[in-house]
């Protein structure tokens, strides 16, 4: 980024990309430069419906991570955090209170 002239390097945060169209970071699948799977090491497997047409979101967990989860809706990968005090339970992938899940990060 550039501020008076003035260089100042800047990170994205997790699961987010720098959009050169835009100046800011983004989801990765709306940086056209970007290819989102590559960059989030992630392919969601292909979309599934209701009886309606509508696209289901479906969770997945990541390995060694109680924090971050994969979530997927109509092919498309978001990489999500669950918020402070919940944990993602890979059982009903999903965040829940903390301390309902048993989860060793980085394991």
């Amino acid at each position: 980024m550039c501020v008076a002239g003035k260089a100042f390097e800047m990170e994205c945060s997790m699961g987010l990309a720098f959009n050169p169209e835009t100046g800011r970071c983004d989801w990765p699948d709306l940086v056209a430069s970007c290819n989102a799977d590559e960059f989030l090491g992630f392919k969601c497997p292909p979309a599934t419906y209701d009886e309606f047409g509508k696209a289901y979101v479906v969770n997945f967990s990541i390995a060694g991570s109680c924090h971050y989860f994969f979530s997927c809706m109509e092919n498309v990968a978001r990489l999500l955090l669950c918020d402070s005090g919940f944990l993602f339970d890979s059982t009903v992938n999903r965040c829940v209170d903390a301390t309902r899940v048993e989860c060793h990060e980085g394991r």
